[in-house]
């Protein structure tokens, strides 16, 4: 599959989404192996159940989380530095040049840089992602 600059764009805007969505399943999901009270002991099997469906939820949202923060720091310094702080930590571009010091013409150069190599190794990524 081919991916354009928007594809990754699109789909690093939605890490901060993911990230409370895998802190939510994780935290289900230990709260449940956690639970020794008589309720959760006389469930048994339906709270393994429930605790085999978290695991099916999170490692999707997990896998995916893992493997936008891999790529990102596959890239320059400079360009990873700018991705996180627009996507990871959803700042501004006028945030994002304060905080690097850098003019916000600089900014967009990279992120463009950024998102088009990011593309580029998608792109050839297994089609089973």
């Amino acid at each position: 599959m081919t991916y354009t600059c928007k594809d990754i764009a699109n789909q690093l805007q939605a890490y901060p989404s993911l990230m409370r969505i895998e802190k939510q399943l994780a935290f289900e999901l230990s709260v449940s192996a956690g639970d020794n009270s008589d309720v959760a002991l006389r469930k048994g099997s339906a709270n393994q159940d429930y605790q085999s469906k978290l695991a099916e939820l999170l490692y999707p949202v997990a896998t995916k989380l893992r493997r936008m923060e891999y790529y990102i720091g596959l890239l320059t310094e400079e360009d990873g530095a700018v991705l996180k702080a627009l996507y990871f930590d959803g700042l501004t571009y006028k945030e994002t040049a304060s905080t690097l010091l850098i003019d916000e013409k600089t900014i967009a150069k990279r992120k463009k840089r950024g998102l088009s190599e990011l593309a580029a190794m998608y792109s050839r990524l297994p089609e089973d992602r």
